[in-house]
């Protein structure tokens, strides 16, 4: 089963990356999955995300990694599209810090990831002003 992992990093920090990375692809070989690429974005830009979208619509892909939900976009509409996306070509999507959670499980659940995702951009907007 091919799998990628996408990392993001808002601050220019590769061992970020690495961290991520390190911590997708685990869990992806603990449940069986072969980690066939890798995609990296990084202070606001999502060229990546967007090639791992075309990838994901071609079918070359059965999940992907990510270490949290937080990590595809700070939007809700942003994450909500990229979920969509996702589910339309049956790409199974795990988050590496809620342990082998698969994301998302129905149209209901991508709606409530999208609010805690808005909640949270709230909440680091809050942190940091």
């Amino acid at each position: 089963m091919n799998a990628a992992v996408y990392t993001y990093s808002a601050r220019a920090v590769p061992e970020a990356h690495d961290h991520q990375r390190a911590e997708c692809e685990r869990l992806a070989h603990k449940l069986g999955y072969e980690t066939v690429r890798s995609y990296q974005d990084g202070s606001g830009a999502r060229d990546a995300l967007q090639r791992l979208l075309a990838d994901v619509r071609e079918g070359t892909l059965s999940a992907l990694f990510i270490v949290s939900l937080d990590r595809l976009g700070r939007r809700v509409q942003a994450v909500t599209s990229v979920l969509e996306t996702l589910r339309d070509a049956g790409v199974n999507l795990y988050a590496a810090t809620n342990g082998t959670t698969r994301l998302p499980a129905s149209p209901a659940t991508e709606s409530l990831l999208a609010l805690a995702t808005s909640y949270q951009e709230a909440r680091t907007a809050n942190i940091t002003r």
